[in-house]
């Protein structure tokens, strides 16, 4: 038949290019590159990241060993520094060592670096 598809809705993609085929009513196939932009989510390093931090790597225990235990966490400088691995432990949960991060810390977190890890 002739009649028209229900448009399809893709949710929840990642950013990234994607590559669309669709065929039309004459059953021909048209594919088109679709670049889905990641745009800014205004995650604040002052209001969002830096209380995360302060209440669960800020404090005396957190880590071990030559694993950060030098660093002042409370430094923009060398949060901003260790962004990515932050972003990576807090992701994979190996980050805190004590406590727990929620799911919304942890994509605050991934926000924040993927922004840039700005001083904001």
């Amino acid at each position: 038949t002739n009649d028209p598809v229900p448009d399809t809705v893709f949710q929840n993609l990642q950013s990234g290019n994607y590559l669309i085929n669709m065929r039309d009513s004459q059953n021909c196939l048209r594919s088109i590159n679709v670049l889905i932009a990641r745009l800014s989510t205004s995650t604040s390093f002052i209001a969002d990241i830096a209380p995360i931090l302060n209440t669960n790597c800020s404090i005396t225990g957190c880590h071990n060993g030559d694993n950060g235990v030098s660093i002042n966490w409370t430094v923009f400088s060398n949060v901003q520094s260790h962004a990515q691995t932050i972003k990576t432990r807090t992701g994979n949960r190996s980050m805190p060592l004590t406590g727990k991060l929620t799911q919304q810390e942890i994509n605050l977190i991934a926000c924040w670096v993927d922004d840039g890890a700005k001083n904001n």
